[in-house]
């Protein structure tokens, strides 16, 4: 079983302890589910709500509810890749609604994350 503790700067740290619990599961097969509140800090241009993706009503652009698919090192650094499809609907650029058959994709940065709350239940 692969262990790693992230650093999370920014979240309380009973927030960060549950938060590294559920990625190392995720790392090791778990599915797991995290709700996120995400400030952006990487240079890539930001996407806009319901222009680029479609959002969920009622919430705000900087919450994000995914499945963590990857948690890894890439060339400017650590990375968590999202199943964020509930948040980040993808727009079909044809027709301008959801399209269903494809996956909102999001990349966060741990630096960004400002809150966190794990949805499904790490078992220790």
């Amino acid at each position: 079983m692969t262990t790693t503790t992230l650093t999370f700067e920014n979240l309380p740290a009973n927030e960060a302890t549950a938060l590294n619990a559920a990625l190392n599961a995720a790392v090791n097969g778990a599915t797991v589910t995290i709700a996120l509140t995400y400030n952006k800090v990487t240079k890539t241009k930001a996407r806009i709500a319901n222009k680029d993706y479609a959002a969920l009503p009622g919430v705000e652009s900087a919450t994000l509810i995914g499945t963590v698919k990857k948690v890894a090192v890439g060339k400017n650094g650590l990375y968590i890749l999202l199943d964020a499809t509930t948040t980040r609907a993808p727009i079909d650029t044809l027709t301008g609604e959801i399209d269903g058959d494809a996956i909102g994709w999001t990349s966060i940065k741990p630096a960004g994350i400002k809150r966190a709350r794990v949805l499904t239940p790490v078992l220790a």
